[in-house]
C-alpha cells in the first residue's frame, strides 16, 4: 500500500506501549504540489474510516481504544510540508484522534547520520 492509493488504509495495528490503535500512512513521495493533495485525500479517507465506525468492522479489537493516525515519511518535509503536516494534525486532533509523523526507522532518505 502507499499514500497514492488514497482510498485504502495502508496499515493498522495496536501500539504495544499504550494500546492505541494506529492507522499508518506509508508516504514515499517527494515534496511537490501534487503530494499535498494526495496526502490530504489519504488522511481524509482515514478520518472517514474512523468516524464511520468501519474501523470496528475491519479491526474488532479497536473497540474501546484510542486512535492515532501516523504518517511515515521517506523524505524529510520541506518547510511548506512541515506546516502542512501541522495543519493536518490540527484537523485530526480536533476530531479526537492523535496525529504523528516522522521518518522511517532508518531515517529520512538522503539524510546523513
Amino acid at each position: 500500500m502507499s499514500v497514492e492509493q488514497t482510498r485504502v488504509i495502508d496499515a493498522i495495528g495496536t501500539d504495544r506501549a499504550d494500546g492505541t490503535v494506529v492507522l499508518t500512512v506509508s508516504d514515499h513521495l517527494a515534496w511537490d504540489e501534487a503530494h499535498f493533495q494526495i496526502l490530504r485525500d489519504k488522511v481524509s479517507t482515514y478520518l472517514h474510516f474512523l468516524e464511520s465506525g468501519e474501523v470496528y468492522e475491519s479491526y474488532p479489537s479497536a473497540v474501546g481504544r484510542n486512535f492515532a493516525i501516523s504518517v511515515v515519511l521517506l523524505h524529510r518535509p520541506c518547510e511548506k510540508g512541515f506546516v502542512f503536516l501541522q495543519r493536518i494534525g490540527a484537523v485530526v486532533t480536533s476530531a479526537g484522534y492523535a496525529f504523528r509523523f516522522g521518518p522511517l526507522p532508518s531515517g529520512y532518505e538522503g539524510d546523513s547520520g
